[in-house]
């Protein structure tokens, strides 16, 4: 039985993004690592995947550098419209955007964007934050929990989060990212240790 040939309709199909259909496009070369990386040091990026945290990251501030998407249809129109030409957006064919993420499972729609920097413990003296309640996460470190507790903190309007025993990194993981809806970009997270919290 002769093996089928690749699925290429993808590819073929015309489009109004450049479509990147090899790891090493100019493009998508530059950020393939990135985004494989998910927001580590060597990058300075975090990669925030569907539509509503991309969006919540954009209305929050943070400077999306790219957004890639890979099939018709999953590019929300809302988000296109809403970034306009202000962020470069491209089409991953469909092959390139399963050997992008390898073992992994393949998000059809992610981003590029600037790593925030994280708030410090001064700021939760002044500002918007004081005298507003503040929750401490104590060495917590299950992701989703984490994300559902920033929601929660949003909602009921706290000034911000303390993430003890976190770095920088740590509080913009792509899983807290998933897990808070976007929201850990929309209050202050401050990833601390213990003594200089307490020193506070």
């Amino acid at each position: 039985m002769s093996k089928q040939p690749e699925d290429n309709t993808h590819e073929q199909r015309d489009s109004p993004y450049e479509i990147i259909d090899h790891l090493f496009a100019p493009e998508g070369g530059r950020n393939s690592l990135a985004a494989k990386s998910n927001g580590s040091k060597r990058t300075h990026a975090v990669h925030p995947r569907r539509g509503e945290n991309i969006r919540q990251a954009w209305r929050c501030g943070v400077p999306l550098r790219s957004i890639y998407f890979s099939g018709e249809g999953v590019l929300p129109v809302e988000l296109a419209n809403e970034v306009g030409d202000k962020v470069a957006i491209f089409e991953l064919a469909r092959r390139t955007c399963k050997k992008l993420f390898d073992k992994e499972r393949a998000s059809r729609l992610f981003a590029v964007a600037e790593m925030p920097k994280a708030a410090s413990l001064e700021s939760l003296t002044t500002g918007n934050v004081a005298g507003k309640d503040i929750i401490v996460l104590d060495h917590l470190t299950i992701q989703g929990n984490i994300g559902a507790i920033i929601r929660n903190c949003v909602a009921f309007d706290i000034g911000a989060v303390v993430m003890l025993g976190a770095e920088q990194n740590s509080v913009f993981d792509r899983r807290i990212i998933r897990s808070s809806r976007g929201y850990v970009f929309a209050l202050p997270i401050v990833p601390a240790t213990t003594e200089s919290f307490v020193r506070l």
